[in-house]
């Protein structure tokens, strides 16, 4: 009887430390519009990239002092200039997702729901574009 307490416990462990190891789903990731992020001098979007896993939901909170937006739009080339003032002229808008005017204070949230690259602008300062990398949950590769 003892011993079965003992394997038991021990079992028990071992199944709480390997929940612990693994991913959490569905978390929350918060990109902040720092204030001034229409300047060049101070960063568009904090973080940049940002590295989420399928079924998690980015979160962007407007805290500069003027409008901004956030939408989706698929970059034509690899240029490795992408965060120059010349952006606007190789990414299109896309429908994938579109915040609409994000006034200061405003949050706007999307969920990733597929693997991939994805880059996003404000609409009313096209200069600034970053990018999302959305990964398969380890999960999730070894349930498929």
């Amino acid at each position: 009887m003892k011993y079965n307490i003992i394997l038991l416990l021990l079992l028990l462990c071992f199944f709480c430390s390997s929940l612990t190891i693994s991913y959490a789903m569905n978390q929350k990731f918060i990109i902040t519009i720092p204030q001034g992020a229409c300047t060049v001098a101070v960063p568009h979007f904090m973080p940049n990239p940002t590295n989420v896993h399928v079924s998690d939901t980015v979160e962007w909170i407007n805290e500069d002092s003027t409008i901004h937006t956030v939408n989706s739009v698929e970059v034509l080339n690899n240029d490795p200039n992408i965060n120059s003032n010349y952006s606007k002229n190789i990414s299109v808008p896309s429908s994938l997702f579109d915040s609409n005017i994000l006034f200061p204070g405003d949050k706007f949230e999307y969920t990733f729901e597929r693997e991939g690259v994805y880059s996003y602008i404000c609409a009313i300062h096209p200069y600034m574009i970053w990018t999302i990398n959305v990964e398969i949950n380890s999960k999730d590769e070894m349930s498929t």
